[in-house]
């Protein structure tokens, strides 16, 4: 057999058989050919729109989409092969339809724990006082200390213009100068964290109740696209 046939009088210069009758008859007298071998066939439209057919697709050809015919005498049709634009917008689908379902399952976390702004709000205001409260107590620590290192270093320097310490008195003083002012620059570094805790407790806040805001403002256009779409079918 042949590995190619043309030709045939049912085929024109179009995309599509003129009828199913004719698809019919085409696949019967393919399967009486096929009744000796175990081949496949398809058709194809070349370049000039004619419909040619085989036991194989020429290369120019199996990208572009194509027929081929099964055991039982069904026309079965392969769609064409992406192009890479195609390939590069499903691609970009996938990755939104991956982003959706992301930011899907954080706003289910968000709304999980919290049922209003209010709550978001509540929960900021816990937050920072308790943080405010630490603020203080660190602060009334720092000042101890600032007082102690103050009253220290004016008795220090009393003693040592009288010549009131000797030399193992004025070591130890020396010593206790600098332990104080370690233990400042630490409780000042331990407030300046405070600080900055209490920063990042408003920006988290601020940034929680900005995306309920966007939930919600999402939730109310799908809203008004379901409740148009009844009025445009009844129109």
């Amino acid at each position: 057999m042949k590995n190619h046939f043309r030709g045939l009088s049912f085929l024109k210069k179009n995309s599509n058989f003129e009828s199913l009758n004719k698809w019919a008859l085409f696949s019967t007298l393919l399967l009486m050919t096929m009744s000796s071998q175990a081949e496949d066939y398809f058709c194809w439209n070349n370049e000039d729109g004619v419909r040619e057919c085989g036991n194989y697709v020429p290369s120019p050809y199996s990208q572009k989409g194509f027929w081929k015919l099964d055991a039982a005498g069904n026309w079965l049709y392969m769609k064409a092969a992406k192009t890479k634009e195609e390939m590069a917008e499903v691609e970009r689908q996938q990755e939104e339809e991956e982003r959706r379902k992301e930011q899907e399952k954080e706003d289910k976390k968000l709304l999980y724990a919290f049922g209003s702004e209010q709550d978001i709000e509540d929960t900021r205001q816990s937050s920072l006082i308790t943080i405010d409260g630490q603020i203080e107590s660190i602060k009334t620590i720092l000042e101890g200390l600032q007082g102690n290192l103050k009253t220290l270093q004016e008795s220090f320097e009393f003693n040592k213009k009288n010549d009131l310490l000797d030399e193992n008195q004025t070591k130890a003083v020396t010593t206790n100068i600098e332990s104080l002012k370690k233990r400042i620059n630490n409780t000042e570094a331990t407030l300046q964290s405070k600080h900055l805790e209490r920063k990042g407790v408003e920006e988290k806040y601020d940034a929680f109740q900005r995306k309920y805001q966007e939930i919600m403002r999402r939730r109310d256009e799908r809203q008004k696209d379901k409740d148009i779409e009844p009025e445009k079918q009844g129109n």
